[in-house]
This record gives structure tokens, sequence and C-alpha cells, in this order.
């Protein structure tokens, strides 16, 4: 039962790398590979004992944060956006990433927790980018 529980109570945030075609063009698929390589280390750096850090596909990632409200997760999620602004990499000019977070509610399924945090992410982009917005 206490399994259950933690599977339902749970905050999830999906990062993505601004303009990182951008970099991979300009500069390299090797200085590329840098950025995700340094961004990992970063939100592994970050993420607190118990919390999932997985690469979702291409330049994003997916953090998940059992037994986290929504308020403790924007204010993680702040804090990783911040940590990765101070990342500096040889020969590459500081990279941003833009944060969407959601908190798992109730019956909601997967498909319906993705789409909300990927909206909130796709918000963040078009409203500037290196920003954290919840769903």
């Amino acid at each position: 039962m206490q399994h259950l529980a933690i599977a339902q109570d749970y905050s999830l945030l999906l990062i993505d790398t601004d303009r990182f075609k951008h970099i991979n063009d300009l500069y390299g698929h090797s200085k590329g590979d840098e950025v995700l390589c340094a961004l990992a280390r970063t939100l592994e750096s970050c993420a607190r004992k118990g919390d999932l850090v997985f690469r979702w596909g291409g330049e994003e990632f997916v953090l998940l944060l059992p037994r986290t409200p929504l308020d403790t997760a924007l204010s993680l999620a702040e804090t990783i956006r911040v940590s990765v602004a101070k990342v500096s990499i040889s020969g590459l000019p500081r990279f941003t990433v833009s944060i969407g977070v959601a908190h798992h509610e109730g019956n909601e399924s997967i498909d319906e927790l993705f789409k909300r945090v990927d909206d909130a992410l796709y918000r963040a982009k078009n409203d500037g980018r290196n920003r954290v917005l919840a769903a």
C-alpha cells in the first residue's frame, strides 16, 4: 500500500536545453554532447535523495520527484535553472534551460500529466526561454 501512495504523490519536471540545435550547428555535435553531459551532471547534483533523473530524448530530461508538492518542485526547478546558467564549458557560451513543472493530480493518467508538463515547457520556451513555468 505504501508503494501505491508514493506512486500517486509526485511532481514532474520536464527540462529542455534552450537553442540546442543552434549549439550543435554552430559548435559541432561533440560540443553538444558536452552540453548534455554537463546538464546531466547538474541535474544529478541538484536532485535530492530519492529523485530520479532521466534523459527523455534529444536535449530533454525528466525529473521525477516522489512525495513532492508543486511549490517544492517549482523551487527545485528554479535552483536547477540558475545552476545550469552558471555552467561553463570551454569554447562555448553559457547555455540555459526552460522547465515545465506539474504535480500529479489524483486519478490523472501519465499521458495527461505529460501533456500538462509539456504544455508548461512549451509556454516557458515561447515566453522567452530560460524560465520555469507550472502547469
